[in-house]
């Protein structure tokens, strides 16, 4: 998590907010008392907001909503498991966010990712107005001249999707990245979007998802651009027991 504070740190553009290195210090505070106390660190979470508050208030806003969503992500049930979300906005107000899996070293793709794109497909199905995007970069030690992204569309659109639905992102190596990308083409060039559902893996689901809306909220921030929210999510079932924090 702390690699959403590396990737606020890096001047990659311009940007329409300056965020000062002791704003950044309360951030990081703010990580590390949920990340070691959770809820019970509640009190130490709002005094720090409040000291952040003093210095940036739009900054202060920013990690109130991330702080807010985080503890929404623990709560028991949060993850849609081998299932579609129901009630999502039915326009393209929408789009529908699969993240990639790292590649074989020959460049295709492993079962598990397949998985995702069959979730991602079935919600796709379910919202056929939703924009698709697929995010991931070239990960196949034995291979780079395929990226995630380019074969998860090539699966998507050999298996049905409208080409014109298709959004492809094909630089990120990691989830943060995958976040970062998302956001620069959905605020830049999709105009009419502003929420997303997240898909990945079952036990990806909340660690997916507290990135995602972390990167979105900063980089709106930052950059003077578009508010975009992770509003549901989809998890296909991998029958593993383990879970991300």
């Amino acid at each position: 998590f702390l690699m959403v504070l590396s990737f606020v740190q890096m001047p990659v553009k311009v940007s329409a907010a300056e965020v000062s290195a002791e704003a950044k210090a309360l951030a990081g505070q703010l990580i590390k008392y949920y990340e070691s106390y959770q809820e019970s660190a509640q009190t130490d979470i709002e005094r720090v907001l409040d000291e952040m508050e003093a210095i940036d208030p739009g900054y202060a806003e920013v990690w109130d909503g991330i702080m807010d969503y985080w503890t929404v992500v623990n709560t028991p049930g949060f993850a849609n498991e081998d299932k579609v979300p129901e009630g999502l906005p039915t326009d393209d107000s929408l789009c529908i966010v699969i993240l990639g899996f790292a590649l074989n070293s020959d460049g295709t793709m492993k079962p598990e990712l397949i998985g995702r794109l069959q979730a991602g497909l079935n919600v796709a199905n379910q919202y056929p107005n939703a924009y698709v995007c697929v995010t991931g970069g070239g990960t196949a030690s034995g291979n780079k001249e395929v990226t995630e992204g380019g074969l998860m569309g090539d699966w998507l659109l050999e298996n049905g999707l409208a080409p014109e639905r298709l959004i492809r992102e094909t630089r990120a190596s990691d989830t943060v990245g995958n976040a970062r990308y998302t956001y620069d083409i959905l605020a830049t060039t999709y105009p009419t979007v502003d929420k997303v559902v997240i898909v990945t893996s079952d036990y990806h689901i909340p660690r997916g998802s507290i990135l995602y809306q972390s990167k979105f909220l900063t980089e709106a921030y930052l950059t003077g651009g578009r508010e975009i929210k992770v509003i549901d999510n989809s998890g296909n079932e991998t029958g593993s027991n383990g879970y991300e924090n």
